[in-house]
Order: C-alpha cells, then structure tokens, then sequence
C-alpha cells in the first residue's frame, strides 16, 4: 500500500491546497473543499468548476509538497 499525503492542509484560518490547477486561478477567486464529498468547487470572475480530491501518492507530488508548503517553513 502506498503512503500518501492529504490534498489539503489548514491551520489557523489559512489553508494550502495541494491539487493540479488546469485554470489560471486568481486572487479573489472562491475556493471551496468540501473534504467529506473529496469535491472542489472553484468559482473565479469567468470561470466555474468542480474537481475531485484525492489523496497525494507520487512521491515526487508529495516532495514537492514538502518543500514547498509555507506551514512547513516556521
């Protein structure tokens, strides 16, 4: 079985997603994860979608998450 991260991390009202983004997101644009469907809803000035969530099993993917995320960096 393979080890895996979580999609998503929140911690003190801030949260990181972790998920491939085929649109170009703005700041402003509505995000919203409803972790229990594993279902995320985008909703931006022009576009509006909806993606699943997945656990993060490629090790490079989770590397990637590892050195990248801003709560791993306190």
């Amino acid at each position: 079985m393979k080890q895996g991260i979580y999609p998503y991390q929140i911690r003190d009202k801030k949260a990181e997603i972790y998920l491939p983004i085929y649109i170009e997101r703005q700041i402003g644009d509505h995000i919203q994860l409803v972790s229990d469907k594993q279902i995320i809803y985008y909703k931006g000035k022009k576009t509006e979608d909806k993606t699943e969530v997945y656990i993060i099993t490629n090790p490079s993917d989770v590397n990637f998450v590892k050195e990248n995320s801003t709560f791993n960096k306190h």
